[in-house]
């Protein structure tokens, strides 16, 4: 276990770290700001924020596992709200596969929607 794992720190900007937060996690997902302010508001990672973070007397907390889960909701966020539109236009197909009990996602089959 490393010695960040055990500290914690304290949001001193929560609005400058929830937009920092938000940028720096669709920046690894490939994405800027016009971009990703279609999958996600900084109102939705700021409630995020708040369900994981620590409270003491008013002030949010942090410890690395939490900020990492909290990376982890948005990155899944920006990606099930892509994921979803490309199933609405018709680019993927899903369904549930009650075998593997899981949604299944594929490629849509153009040719074979034109038949």
């Amino acid at each position: 276990m490393s010695e960040d794992e055990d500290k914690v720190w304290k949001i001193k900007d929560f609005d400058g770290f929830c937009k920092q937060t938000l940028k720096i996690c669709c920046a690894q997902l490939g994405m800027e700001k016009p971009e990703y302010n279609k999958y996600i508001t900084i109102e939705n990672v700021k409630q995020l924020v708040k369900s994981y973070a620590e409270v003491e007397d008013e002030d949010l907390y942090l410890t690395e596992e939490i900020f990492e889960k909290i990376t982890e909701e948005i990155q899944n966020w920006v990606m099930g709200v892509q994921l979803s539109k490309m199933c609405s236009r018709g680019d993927v197909d899903c369904y549930w596969d009650s075998d593997k009990n899981c949604m299944v996602f594929k490629v849509a089959d153009k040719e074979q929607e034109g038949e």
